[in-house]
């Protein structure tokens, strides 16, 4: 059997896979989709578990009478495991002898694609799983009471008529989330979030009433009226199609330094190929591609995010 259909096949395959995953790709090794760079604190790590403790808000200036006061680092902390990612595609052996690889084409696009999307996954089960954050409380709760980072209710629960929101509901709870995240306040009183440029992150299900909320002038308020939009140009919105729940979105600053996830990077994505002279040649008839990734995610800085649960009126 010939050598060289095999590794030309293998070779043009990841040059495929490579060049449909760079241009999604940025120089920090981060997924250069806008929503993941702004919700998540990318972190390169060389060791499977980091212990997070720097993680409480940083000072303002305030005046010194005095000796001068150094802010410590607060007693929570935050332990990271990595976990290891990976998907296999199988290529038939015969594919390689009859010079048959581009029918496989479209599969290896679409894995490559799939690999660069894996971020958002992230997030979704992430943000889903209300995971506890370093002050030993929820990421989202309504209460933060004794937290480091301030007390504050970031755990919205907007109303809504139907099933799911009107545009002119969701403009209601837009309204009230972004007021709820520019009063946000730290255990020393100070604002969290200053002068924030916010983000709207919405399943599938709500883009189309996010999207009009964020570029409408107008919205529909009954038969033949009109009103004005008030939060258009006051956030961005982004969609996150691995968000199950048809009810629920997050608002959060953008162009921050602490982020509302943290995104541990162990292991950046690669790629590696089995062809001929390994088992799965001989044994199994077929040449494996594979991409892997080892990372983690988890809760990062509450007070940057809120979540709100559209919940339908009596």
């Amino acid at each position: 059997m010939p050598t060289i259909p095999v590794a030309t096949g293998l070779a043009g395959i990841k040059a495929l896979f490579d060049s449909t995953v760079r241009p999604l790709v940025g120089a920090d090794g981060l997924i250069a989709i806008a929503e993941i760079a702004d919700l998540a604190l990318l972190i390169p790590s060389t060791v499977t578990q980091e212990t997070y403790t720097g993680l409480s808000p940083a000072p303002g200036l305030k005046e010194t009478v005095g000796d001068l006061v150094i802010k410590a680092l607060v007693a929570g902390k935050l332990d990271l495991i990595v976990k290891l990612y990976e998907a296999a595609l199988g290529i038939p052996r015969d594919d390689f002898s009859d010079d048959r690889i581009g029918l496989h084409r479209s599969r290896v696009q679409d894995m490559a694609i799939k690999a660069t999307w894996h971020p958002h996954q992230l997030v979704a089960a992430t943000l889903t799983a209300n995971p506890t954050a370093f002050d030993e409380t929820a990421l989202f709760a309504d209460s933060r009471a004794d937290s480091v980072v301030g007390d504050f209710d970031n755990d919205l629960a907007p109303e809504m008529a139907g099933d799911a929101p009107t545009v002119l509901e969701m403009e209601t709870a837009l309204k009230a989330g972004i007021s709820a995240l520019k009063g946000f306040k730290d255990a020393e009183g100070d604002p969290i979030n200053l002068a924030p440029s916010v983000g709207l992150l919405v399943p599938t299900d709500l883009e189309w009433q996010a999207r009009a909320c964020a570029q409408d002038a107008m919205l529909a308020a009954g038969t033949n009226t009109m009103k004005t939009n008030e939060v258009k140009g006051h956030f961005t919105p982004a969609t996150n199609p691995f968000l199950a729940s048809a009810v629920v979105c997050y608002l959060f600053v953008r162009d921050v330094g602490a982020k509302p996830l943290i995104l541990q990077e162990r292991e950046s994505l690669t790629t590696e190929s089995l062809g001929e002279g390994t088992d799965t040649w001989v044994k199994q008839k077929q040449a494996v591609f594979s991409a892997r990734a080892r990372r983690a995610m988890a809760a990062g800085h509450p007070g940057r995010i809120l979540r709100m649960t559209f919940t339908k009126s009596e």
